[in-house]
């Protein structure tokens, strides 16, 4: 997760009050024993969210280099089938950017393939119309792919100066 109760918060309602009523599914740190209290007031809101509004939670749980924070492995994320007991990731560690793409692919596991599924960053996110309405409901294994202008920046546009 990583980003703050703002943040967060702007993504969730402004999903919700788009009209969007499927599951908002996001990727969560741990729960610490002892958080601090901007952790435990995300922890509450996203708890709070879950009850009411459809919010999937699912741990990340990562084991990375002491060298390199960046490069991990996944932990409980492969278990024996018989004794349900949690192996050790088999591959060598992967940049946290990738590893993101296999927790989508375990997450979107869960639904059929008549589901939407938006993948996308919460940090930078706001909602103004829910993002299926225009997605005609009987598109079967369908993609659409919006790829960010990495030669703009955000605090140069003009509508963001305004």
């Amino acid at each position: 997760m990583g980003y703050s109760l703002e943040t967060l918060a702007r993504f969730v309602e402004s999903l919700l009050e788009s009209g969007y009523d499927g599951d908002i599914v996001l990727g969560v740190l741990p729960w610490d024993e002892d958080p601090t209290e901007e952790t435990r007031e995300i922890y509450e809101y996203l708890i709070d969210r879950a009850k009411f509004h459809h919010v999937i939670l699912y741990e990340i749980d990562l084991r990375c280099l002491p060298d390199e924070k960046h490069m991990c492995q996944m932990n409980r994320r492969y278990q024996n089938v018989t004794t349900m007991e949690f192996l050790p990731d088999f591959r060598r560690p992967r940049a946290v950017s990738q590893l993101r793409y296999e927790y989508y692919w375990a997450w979107a596991q869960a639904y059929g393939p008549q589901s939407r599924i938006l993948l996308s960053d919460s940090r930078d996110l706001f909602f103004q119309l829910n993002p299926f309405n225009f997605i005609p409901s009987d598109m079967e294994y369908t993609l659409f792919v919006a790829i960010e202008d990495v030669s703009l920046s955000i605090h140069d546009q003009w509508v963001n100066v305004m």
